[in-house]
């Protein structure tokens, strides 16, 4: 893992110095609510579509708005940017305010591309999570990924929630660490990677958590054992960000069982931490809303 110039991390699968200019795996974006200036804070809230603005008035305290807000406009700019950086000239063929969304079978939010779009780039999947300051936005060209954050900080009865939602071998590794900072370190991280897992399968709380095991290293999760007999290959990483956050991202591995091109981009705002980006004007057109109430994970 490597940090350049620019503030942003770069975890690489292979050999060093290999990097495409732009990756065809995930982008992880990472940024704190309380440092998002109130210009972008506004920009960011003029994206957002008429359901999404009703959701986020019916949040009962100003936090929870400005949270509801900024996640959901990352998001959308998010998106733009992958598209942007796979585009030949470099602008983004679909403006934030103009995402389209429709939800999966359990309530997932899938990205859609407005009519019209030209030229048509394939619509990238992504996964959001907030907690209380931070929010993480991940996006793929495709496949599944699932991302969660929480504060290490975080309070609650570990114990008992380990004994009901964890594997016995993930229980008894945060149980050797007791009630100490490094217990509660395990215990958040394996619940931000099985959220992450979940997130990544579209299935939510419709799987239960202890029905797999994932056995935690240091930055990572090196074995998965599902006992529902989930395919695939994955990977699982685990990170600390600013403001005392922990970030978890799954991912299915390709075919070939390579591990996914991973750029954690950590930053306080729209021009702080992201490239000048190309947008055009956005039209005046009806705008279908994200996801729906019934999503548990937004």
């Amino acid at each position: 893992m490597r940090r350049n110039a620019l503030g942003d991390w770069d975890i690489w699968g292979g050999a060093a110095g290999n990097e495409p200019r732009h990756p065809g795996g995930i982008c992880l974006h990472f940024c704190l609510t309380d440092q998002v200036s109130p210009a972008d804070c506004t920009v960011l809230l003029s994206w957002l579509d008429t359901l999404e603005q009703e959701r986020r008035r019916r949040f009962a305290s100003d936090r929870g708005r400005r949270l509801f807000g900024i996640a959901h406009g990352l998001t959308r700019y998010c998106l733009s940017l992958w598209t942007a950086a796979r585009s030949p000239d470099g602008t983004a063929p679909v403006h934030p305010g103009e995402w389209r969304f429709a939800a999966e079978p359990f309530g997932r939010p899938r990205a859609l591309l407005p009519p019209g779009t030209a030229p048509k780039p394939p619509a990238p999947v992504f996964s959001l999570s907030h907690a209380r300051d931070a929010v993480a936005v991940a996006v793929a060209a495709g496949g599944q990924v699932g991302t969660d954050v929480e504060n290490v900080g975080r309070r609650g009865d570990f114990p008992s929630l380990a004994e009901r939602f964890f594997a016995p071998e993930e229980r008894a590794h945060v149980a050797e660490a007791g009630d100490s900072p490094e217990g509660r370190r395990r215990f958040l991280q394996y619940w931000t990677l099985k959220e992450s897992y979940l997130k990544a399968l579209g299935l939510g709380m419709n799987k239960s958590m202890s029905s797999f095991a994932l056995m935690a290293g240091p930055g990572t999760a090196e074995r998965l054992h599902d006992r529902d007999g989930t395919g695939g290959i994955w990977d699982f990483r685990s990170l600390s960000a600013p403001g005392g956050m922990i970030v978890s991202l799954a991912a299915r591995r390709t075919a070939a069982g390579e591990i996914p091109y991973v750029r954690l981009r950590i930053g306080e705002s729209i021009s702080g931490w992201s490239e000048p980006i190309a947008i055009p004007p956005v039209p005046e057109t009806p705008r279908s809303g994200m996801g729906v109430p019934k999503n548990p994970t937004l």
